[in-house]
């Protein structure tokens, strides 16, 4: 291969470098010349007079004498001419004498004239390109072939070519003069249009087709550089061809833009060949050398567009050395890769050959070391040729593998079919047999076609088309609107499907069946809105009642694990449900709903879930009767009549859980009064009461389980920790010790933060109950470092629910405003769970402390959380007995 292109190289470098003058002294001798035959280029020094525009008739009365002698396409730059030295920017007359034998027609050929000309034969003037000035300022440049017919004298002629350049940054012609028959010299206009035409149309077909590679897989950009290398090129054709098409299309084309588009042309093609060859070949050419020349190429591409003709083509001689540089840099590039034998190579190594050579070409012939015509876009067409072999081999590899491959997908699909014939038949067996069942509903919750036949069976009701789901189901008319309302919700995609999915209800019972109802979406193809919701109903009675004896074992070892602190707990459940039964009895549905809310908490505590359930639902009740309450109380005691034989409790004496009871206790203390003298009998009576003290974790029984359990459920991350829990105290203080854990299930549902938005805090929250006997009484303190208490939010809530007016929301302090939180009926949540949202609860925490004649304050600051202090005083009696405990 690189024989063959040395071969080439220097097969064309002969042939150019042969070619001879034929006009010496401003004078072509033409009379043996046969015109038939071909054109003759006026090529040789000519008669020149540097810095003067003369007209024939002053030339012809030699009055004046010429500069020397110099060939009228050669460059001024710095060109020394009998001692002067000439400029790029000037002016100068050209004069040529010629003898021909004939006087048939002839047709006179100019190249374009840096940058304004003006021709006369035998002292007719017959052409002018833009106009020639020795003023710049009144130069007009204009850049185009000129062709002039004219009929020659026989024997002598004369041609005089005026020529200025204000313009340009090279001055003088930019081809030789050629003199030929008119039908020979259109001829050759033609052809130089048409191959122009050609290579111009071939051109553009493969931009468009490359974009569109590109555009239908942008993964891969080389398609998108090949595609803006044939638009350099092709756009640098339209005025560097021998045709000249852009003069052609627009012939008021300005000098300086035709110059900016040739140069713009080879910039771009450079920068766009760099980053396809490195896109092509990666493992071959380094990235930095692809960055290099695209950097080059685009930095030139600037210059081009913000400088004028006498700056940017300056750094054409160095941008040419950059460009052989570079094309043998890819030359080497792509041997490398053919000889690693990548896809391709040979043929583009050929096609770039070429193109490469034609560059070359290009480049000694603007620089007058060889004489022939631009050849880029020429060489281009082979590259083209050589690049539509690789795509066709391409293809047919492509296509052969698409063949083949669809012969495969055509005996799969003939198995297919047969497998989904029978699969389609088993699937429906199954369907219609299975334990499951399957519905669509369409935006309005109606059951659309396809539901299975199970359905009916499940649902213990006869199932069609067009009914209403949730009227189906045997749920009550709350829920009922719950699961519209959430259906609703999920059509409109006010909130995302899985939370507006959650809100439906997923355990329903049916008679002796539990049922598990699951919902997901099925979006339209064409504008992905949700179109249905498919429902699957699942039996999931004997998963319900293992999970109900997985919860019941977990219940019992808690028991177990802490007897002495769920005996305390029995003793004020008694205490608390009788007074709830009592104040249900008179009325008063405050005292009734505190009690009971307490009530719940404890029994959440020790995972006595199923009572805790009952709770929730009399608490849910208008008005509470002493019959809802008693069934409270029948509720537990089934459940420890269920389980007597594991927790060893007698039922028959669940109000004297002690060995010593307190009533044994005050009946040994009266006894004392009367028979034993102070102060001994004092000193025996606070022993005996000693008797009856418990630790403070025994109050509160698995409090820090039932924290995990509710942070887990809230899906929140909390460390609790408990201090001071082996303090002992009397049973006197057992209201308050069991309200407590009212506090502390707000401060895990409504304190900490969800982990995602705790922001410069730890992910995980944190909650401390403390107990501390001072001299004068019990300390209590609750920590957590949540979200802390947004005051104006509480002042509106309170407002809003009627518990202070408008002008008490507007003068209380922040200290009164914080302590609305122990209203009865006071909540911030906008919903009740079994967690919170009825205002029961703190309020129950205020008044068992009231009672104990106590205090409880807040301190909170909003974003690092809250600290709630209770303090209980000592009597005297207790005082003695709290500090001997």
């Amino acid at each position: 291969m690189r024989l063959l292109l040395l071969s080439l190289i220097l097969l064309h470098m002969s042939a150019l470098l042969g070619k001879s003058e034929n006009c010496q002294y401003g004078y072509c001798d033409l009379m043996n010349h046969d015109w038939e035959q071909g054109a003759q280029a006026l090529d040789g020094p000519w008669a020149f007079y540097w810095g003067q525009l003369l007209d024939p008739e002053l030339i012809a009365s030699d009055d004046v004498q010429p500069t020397g002698f110099l060939n009228p396409r050669a460059e001024w730059n710095g060109r020394s001419v009998n001692g002067v030295t000439l400029d790029a920017h000037g002016s100068a007359t050209f004069w040529a004498r010629f003898d021909i034998k004939s006087t048939a027609p002839l047709t006179l050929k100019l190249p374009g004239v840096r940058s304004a000309s003006k021709i006369w034969v035998n002292g007719v003037m017959r052409s002018s390109q833009g106009m020639v000035a020795s003023n710049p300022s009144y130069e007009v440049p204009y850049k185009k072939n000129s062709y002039i017919q004219f009929t020659p004298r026989l024997g002598r002629n004369h041609i005089v070519i005026q020529m200025s350049n204000a313009s340009y940054f090279f001055g003088g012609g930019s081809g030789p003069v050629v003199l030929g028959t008119p039908a020979m010299m259109l001829e050759d206009q033609l052809h130089a249009v048409i191959k122009d035409s050609l290579i111009l149309g071939c051109i553009i077909i493969m931009v468009f087709y490359h974009v569109y590679l590109w555009w239908i897989r942008k993964t891969r950009l080389s398609p998108l550089y090949y595609g803006i290398f044939c638009f350099a090129i092709g756009f640098r054709s339209l005025v560097a061809g021998q045709g000249e098409l852009l003069m052609l299309l627009m012939p008021d084309v300005t000098y300086l833009a035709a110059i900016r588009i040739e140069y713009l042309g080879f910039a771009l093609g450079i920068a766009a060949m760099s980053l396809l060859t490195r896109s092509l070949y990666p493992d071959e050419m380094k990235g930095w050398l692809a960055q290099l020349a695209a950097g080059l190429g685009f930095a030139w591409m600037a210059l081009i567009m913000v400088t004028d003709g006498n700056v940017f083509p300056a750094l054409l001689k160095g941008f040419q050395v950059v460009t052989l540089v570079f094309g043998l840099a890819v030359v080497a590039v792509v041997v490398r890769a053919w000889r690693h034998k990548r896809d391709g190579a040979a043929f583009f190594l050929a096609g770039f050959g070429v193109f490469f050579l034609a560059i070359i070409n290009d480049i000694l012939d603007a620089n007058r070391i060889v004489d022939t015509v631009p050849m880029s876009h020429v060489g281009l067409f082979a590259f083209i040729f050589f690049q539509s072999l690789i795509l066709s081999t391409r293809f047919d590899r492509a296509y052969d593998r698409a063949e083949q491959a669809e012969k495969e997908v055509r005996g799969l699909n003939e198995g297919l079919e047969r497998k989904v014939d029978a699969r389609t038949k088993e699937i429906n067996r199954i369907l219609n047999h299975v334990q499951s069942g399957f519905i669509l509903v369409d935006p309005k919750g109606l059951i659309m076609p396809g539901f299975t036949r199970s359905c009916s069976q499940l649902l213990d009701c006869r199932v069609d088309e067009g009914q209403k789901l949730s009227n189906l189901l045997s749920i009550d008319r709350d829920m009922r609107q719950q699961f519209d309302l959430a259906l609703d919700q999920v059509m409109e995609g006010f909130m995302p499907t899985d939370v507006s999915l959650s809100l439906i209800p997923r355990r329903i019972q049916v008679k002796h069946r539990t049922l598990d109802l699951t919902g997901s979406e099925i979006r339209d193809e064409k504008n992905q809105e949700i179109a249905a919701i498919l429902f699957t109903i699942t039996d999931v009675t004997s998963l319900t009642e293992a999970e109900e004896t997985v919860r019941n074992n977990e219940m019992l070892l808690e028991i177990l694990r802490d007897m002495d602190s769920f005996k305390v707990f029995l003793e004020d459940f008694n205490h608390e449900v009788d007074g709830a039964e009592e104040a249900a009895r008179q009325g008063d549905e405050g005292r009734a709903r505190a009690l009971l809310h307490t009530v719940k908490g404890n029994l959440g505590a020790f995972g006595l879930r199923a009572t805790a359930r009952l709770v929730h639902d009399v608490e849910s009740q208008p008005t509470i009767s002493p019959v809802d309450v008693q069934s409270v109380r029948n509720s537990l005691y089934g459940i420890l009549e269920e389980n007597h034989q594991v927790l060893d409790i007698d039922m028959s004496h669940l109000t004297d859980t002690n060995l010593i009871s307190q009533y044994d206790i005050d009946d040994i203390k009266a006894y004392v009064r009367g028979h034993i003298k102070e102060p001994q009998s004092l000193d025996l009576q606070q022993k005996l009461d000693r008797l009856m003290f418990k630790p403070v974790r025994s109050f509160l029984g698995p409090i820090q389980k039932n924290v995990q359990d509710l942070a887990s459920q809230l899906e929140k991350e909390i460390q609790f920790e408990l201090v001071g829990g082996h303090l002992r105290f009397g049973m006197e203080y057992s209201p308050v010790f069991h309200s407590l854990i009212h506090m502390v299930r707000n401060a895990v549902d409504h304190g900490i933060e969800d982990p995602a938005g705790r922001g410069h805090k730890a992910e995980q929250g944190s909650i401390t109950l403390s107990f501390e006997s001072l001299d004068d009484g019990l300390r209590i303190m609750l920590r957590d470092d949540g979200r802390g208490m947004d005051v104006t939010r509480i002042r509106e809530k309170a407002f809003s629910l009627g518990i202070i007016s408008e002008k008490e929301a507007s003068e209380l302090g922040d200290d009164d405003i914080r302590q609305l939180i122990f209203h009865p009926g006071f909540s911030t949540s906008s919903m009740v769970t079994e967690i919170s949202g009825r205002g029961v609860g703190m309020a129950a925490v205020a008044e068992a402390v009231a009672e104990l004649r106590g205090a409880i304050t807040i301190n909170s600051t909003l974003g690092e959380g809250s600290t709630f202090t209770i303090f209980l005083p000592f009597e005297t009696y207790d005082r003695a007995l709290a500090m001997e405990a």
